[in-house]
């Protein structure tokens, strides 16, 4: 037999079922937050990646353009050293070195 406190008790029960809908509502947006953040997130690590490839790529360049520079600038002294001892001596002159043919 319903009475005062089935009723009472029957109310609370809807109550909690709508309040367990705003939950499961709440729950599957927070879902889709969490997925979107995680799909942000993996595209900012692709582009981390991608910089950090560039920036490894940048600097082998500069390293190698260094490395090329100094030589070119040794090569370039032992000619001018060649030649200022090819000018301050008369005579046939040996070739440079790193030179495979004797100068013109």
């Amino acid at each position: 037999m319903p009475g005062p406190t089935t009723e009472v008790l029957n109310d609370d029960i809807r109550e909690l079922k709508g309040d367990l809908r705003d939950i499961r509502s709440n729950l599957d947006v927070l879902k889709a937050d969490v997925h979107r953040i995680d799909v942000g997130l993996a595209e900012l690590r692709a582009e981390f990646r991608f910089a950090k490839w560039l920036l490894g790529l940048l600097l082998a360049l500069t390293i190698s353009g260094i490395g090329g520079g100094i030589w070119q600038a040794a090569t370039l002294t032992a000619e001018v050293k060649h030649l200022a001892g090819v000018v301050a001596t008369p005579g046939p002159r040996p070739a440079p070195p790193g030179l495979t043919s004797p100068p013109r």
